[in-house]
């Protein structure tokens, strides 16, 4: 655990380098292995780092709304210069009070505390905050499981496109030999131009067809940057390479087992969860609105027309608020909320089903791949021998070298189904991962 620990971070520290870095042509080439890909991902990738964030929003808005448990308490200082018509008491103040009273001046300093009584309504809106901080934090785990998911198959479709170069390399130095064995033939008289002519093809054939898988080999790459967050620039040495074991995790690889760890584990189910409690919660803050509110309030402060002749004023009062009637907006509201706990109930009830979808399809999947590599290495072995005796017969002049360049093609066919058999089955371990919930564990 500490070496995988040690790894991970020092590959982060790498490609988070690598992103500040200069040009290209200055860039060293960074390690990677499927593991450090696919962990590197989940903890780096800009829909990770777009989840937190909005996991630090919900949290801004949970303190938010937990402040109805705490006093408030605020102050205000104000001078006023005015002037009052009399008439506007609707009494009369004696003959002796002018029309105009003033302009004159109050000085007015206060500090004012309010503190909420009783409001349940209020402290169900802030449990059902909490409950949508657990909310945001399962979708982070979401996406950290997609971020893993694209670089785990990014990864595989590269050291896919790294075995298809290797293998077109193989063609070349195989039809390159044949080319000089159709030359020799030639020269010797026991050989046609002909066969002259289409061993060169194949070789040309070979090194159009290297080129191509340099091409992809690159776009693959490109791909796995953008997985990583990296600049599409950056070099990668993969350490892992394409193999029947590559893509192996945590996950079982049994129907029944992967299906109960991926209801246990899988973070879109928490928040499927979560978000259901916040509905009802939230539900149940609109009908309590009709129970009302209690609360307290006081202040105290300095009133006077001048700043040497100020009073200590102040006041302390209670208040209880209830609605009696709202014209429907309540029961409007409760409606609209049993509406929102109904489509919760819903989706809970859908991700389950979709979750039990995701690993049957990829045990089957995984299943498919690994009957796909049997069969592909049969295939492959049965072309190795084809090739064999097609050389020997062109070799002793018994036939032309039309069989060894369909035995040679059928060897290139093999080994693309055998390198497509071994991609397909760790695509399917990465995607059960995923599945599961385990991506992260990944190799």
């Amino acid at each position: 655990m500490c070496t995988r620990t040690y790894w991970t971070y020092s590959t982060a520290a790498a490609l988070l380098a690598l992103a500040a870095a200069a040009p290209a042509a200055a860039q060293q080439p960074v390690p990677l292995s499927l593991s450090q890909a696919v962990t590197v991902a989940a903890d780096t990738a800009p829909q990770v780092q777009i989840s937190a964030l909005q996991t630090a929003a919900a949290l801004g808005r949970l303190e938010q709304a937990r402040s109805i448990y705490y006093p408030q308490l605020g102050g205000a200082g104000d001078v006023v210069r005015q002037t009052t018509n009399s008439k506007d008491f609707g009494i009369s103040l004696g003959p002796d009070v002018p029309e105009l009273i003033g302009p004159y001046t109050i000085w007015d300093f206060r500090l004012n505390a309010a503190q909420t009584i009783f409001d349940p309504s209020d402290w169900l809106r802030a449990r059902a905050a909490r409950q949508q901080v657990e909310v945001n934090r399962a979708q982070t785990g979401t996406s950290a499981q997609a971020a893993a998911l694209q670089a785990g198959q990014a990864y595989v479709n590269a050291t896919r496109a790294r075995a298809t170069v290797s293998a077109r390399q193989q063609d070349l130095a195989l039809a390159s030999e044949l080319l000089n064995l159709a030359q020799q033939q030639f020269k010797a008289g026991v050989g046609t131009r002909l066969d002259v002519v289409r061993a060169q093809s194949q070789v040309a054939a070979s090194r159009a067809a290297i080129e191509l898988a340099r091409s992809q080999q690159t776009q693959a790459e490109i791909q796995l940057a953008r997985a990583l967050g990296v600049p599409p620039t950056t070099d990668f040495v993969l350490t892992d390479s394409l193999a029947p074991d590559l893509g192996r995790s945590t996950a079982p690889e049994t129907e029944d087992s992967a299906v109960a760890r991926a209801l246990a584990r899988r973070p879109e189910l928490s928040a499927a969860r979560a978000g259901l409690e916040a509905a009802q919660l939230g539900r149940r803050a609109v009908s309590a609105q009709r129970l009302g509110h209690l609360s307290a309030g006081a202040d105290y402060g300095l009133n006077g027309p001048a700043l040497d002749d100020m009073i200590r004023t102040g006041k302390i009062a209670v208040e209880y608020q209830i609605p009696i009637f709202q014209g429907g907006r309540i029961s409007g509201a409760v409606h609209e909320q049993e509406a929102v706990v109904g489509q919760a109930q819903v989706h809970l009830s859908d991700l389950r089903e979709q979750i039990t979808a995701d690993v049957t399809t990829a045990i089957a999947a995984l299943q498919s791949g690994e009957a796909q590599q049997t069969m592909a290495r049969e295939q492959l072995t049965l072309a190795e021998e084809e090739l064999r005796e097609a050389r020997l017969r062109f070799g002793n002049g018994i036939a032309g070298n039309i069989e060894v360049v369909n035995a040679q093609s059928s060897l290139i066919r093999a080994r693309d189904a055998l390198i497509q058999a071994m991609a397909n089955t760790a695509l399917a371990r990465v995607q059960l991962a995923r599945a599961v919930g385990v991506t992260t564990t990944v190799h």
